[in-house]
């Protein structure tokens, strides 16, 4: 279950002329499943080999806790609970809309232009967080390492769009052919630098 809401309006002061405006909350997951830890060659601390086992104090899954005497295999290198936090922004939407009426009444063309804000420098938004339930097991000394948060930045600010566009209807006939264009700017997400892969931080 994601909960999330929005919240629309619309004013019509004249035939001509419509106004709205539009509300989206932000949409924060927190998605829970299971994570491998897969250690690089010759990994240890001090000279001593080190194995990837439950923790004792788990955040993502608190009904599966670890021991002090799980065994390194198999318990190393297998499935640990994790969890990823992130969050999609809130947005707002206005927008206004001019309709060009014929004599009959009819609509003969529009003009519309929408401005709109993302809240992308939220902090869910901007940096992921992911966590394992694991330690780091030493298995000389029985001493554990809790495996640190993942913080996955992307250094997001906020983003604004523009958006101008419109119609024309010409008749042919019994027919309309109806001409469309516009043309439109998002500003971008990501600060010099933090440009990724994974998420999409460039201006369009």
């Amino acid at each position: 279950l994601i909960p999330a809401f929005g919240l629309g309006v619309t004013y019509r002061p004249t035939p001509n002329l419509e106004i709205g405006a539009a509300y989206s909350s932000q949409v924060t997951i927190h998605g829970k499943g299971t994570a491998t830890s897969d250690k690089g060659p010759k990994v240890n601390v001090n000279n001593e080999e080190v194995a990837i086992v439950k923790t004792l104090t788990p955040r993502c899954r608190t009904d599966v806790v670890g021991t002090d005497t799980d065994p390194p295999p198999p318990d190393d290198i297998k499935s640990q609970n994790g969890c990823v936090d992130f969050a999609t922004p809130m947005s707002i939407l206005v927008g206004a809309r001019y309709i060009m009426l014929g004599g009959d009444g009819k609509m003969k063309g529009d003009l519309e232009f929408n401005a709109g804000w993302e809240n992308w420098s939220a902090e869910l938004a901007s940096t992921y967080r992911v966590v394992v339930d694991a330690d780091a097991l030493i298995l000389g000394t029985g001493a554990r390492l809790t495996l640190k948060d993942n913080a996955v930045r992307h250094e997001f600010k906020d983003t604004f769009s523009f958006r101008l566009g419109g119609s024309y209807h010409i008749p042919a006939g019994d027919n309309t052919v109806i001409l469309r264009g516009g043309v439109a700017h998002d500003t971008r997400a990501a600060k010099d630098g933090y440009l990724r892969a994974d998420v999409d931080g460039a201006a369009r």
